[in-house]
């Protein structure tokens, strides 16, 4: 299939990233790829491992959401 858009999020959520690698935990890359490009951030968020993966999924939608609100939607009507 086909698709318009996509979204990921990888990084190290903890409890244990230091350890393995010299990533440290709470250390995030957020992607967006869409027709014409790709977008990547790396962000860092700390608190617990369920506090990182909230952050990250959050910040992920909220990327999502910007890409989204500048695009005009096809089929919409003018609000008047």
């Amino acid at each position: 299939g086909q698709t318009d858009l996509g979204l990921a999020v990888t990084g190290i959520a903890g409890p244990a990233g230091q350890r393995r690698s010299r990533k440290p935990v709470g250390l995030t890359y957020i992607a967006l790829a869409t027709p014409g490009e790709t977008f990547c951030r790396e962000m860092i968020f700390a608190g617990s491992r369920e506090a990182i993966k909230q952050q990250s999924a959050e910040a992920a939608l909220r990327l999502l959401q910007a890409y989204l609100s500048t695009k005009p939607t096809e089929g919409r009507e003018e609000e008047r």
